[in-house]
């Protein structure tokens, strides 16, 4: 879990830099009301997806022998 939501939010670091120097380029307005609904609130079913699917089909494949995962962690 600590893996997938440092990457989310990494992710939305990086949408978030790269919609602001679009917007500087562009000379359109892009604040932090614009990124938090752009990066969270239109994101939150895709968030909530990932954190139920993701270990869910990591568990599924490791029961199944389909991936090595260290196990002395």
């Amino acid at each position: 879990y600590v893996t997938l939501i440092i990457s989310m939010l990494g992710g939305r670091i990086v949408w978030g830099a790269a919609r602001y120097v679009m917007s500087v380029v562009s000379a359109a307005k892009f604040g932090f009301a614009a990124f938090w609904t752009g990066a969270v609130i239109t994101a939150l079913p895709g968030i909530a997806l990932q954190i139920v699917l993701v270990p869910a089909v990591i568990y599924a494949l490791d029961r199944a022998r389909l991936i090595l995962r260290d196990k002395t962690k």
